[in-house]
């Protein structure tokens, strides 16, 4: 990614010079609710490209936006509008940790890495079958369509205290009904 445009000082010299600041020189220097709005139009034009007509290349761009806007070394970084997206993000995954509260599932911890709940089913039948339908219903939501949340780790007992310090009893039975249904 080519770095951000750098302002140099005027000429050299007994008159001195003008100087130029990088905002003057970079459009993209600060992001305000015109640029705002422009992305916005560009990010949902891009989703309908995606869904309704099955564009890989607006798929891997709605891939691609967050680092794109987040990178410090992007040409389109924007400290303002990384703060957005941020913003965003926090929200979006709020939302999602409502949608799963009113489903049933019992949240145990929420971060930007992933959501650890607790189905409450005895069995590892009753568990796939709770997470299948909990994320069919969030993915119905038109908020969530482009989140992907898929489980990593399924156990049967979980003692959990915070992030760092965790353990619990892993299920691979639960694993394969899960890898079963996901190759229907």
């Amino acid at each position: 990614v080519p770095p951000r445009a750098e302002a140099g000082g005027g000429g050299g010299g007994k008159g001195g010079g003008s100087s130029t600041h990088a905002s003057d020189l970079d459009p993209v220097a600060r992001f305000g609710g015109e640029q705002l709005a422009v992305v916005q139009r560009l990010v949902k034009n891009w989703i309908h490209a995606a869904a309704v007509e099955g564009s890989p290349v607006a798929e891997a761009l709605l891939k691609n936006l967050t680092r794109w806007i987040t990178c410090r070394r992007s040409i389109v970084y924007d400290p303002s509008l990384e703060s957005k997206i941020q913003q965003l993000q926090r929200r979006t995954a709020l939302r999602a940790v409502a949608v799963l509260r009113a489903s049933g599932a019992q949240i145990v911890a929420s971060d930007a890495k992933g959501i650890t709940i607790c189905t409450k089913k005895r069995t590892a039948a009753a568990a796939v079958q709770f997470i299948a339908n909990t994320l069919a219903a969030l993915a119905r939501r038109q908020a969530f369509r482009w989140l992907q949340l898929k489980p990593t780790i399924w156990t049967h007992v979980l003692w959990y205290r915070d992030s760092a310090n965790f353990g619990g009893l892993k299920s691979l039975h639960a694993e394969e009904l899960w890898a079963e249904r996901m190759e229907r």
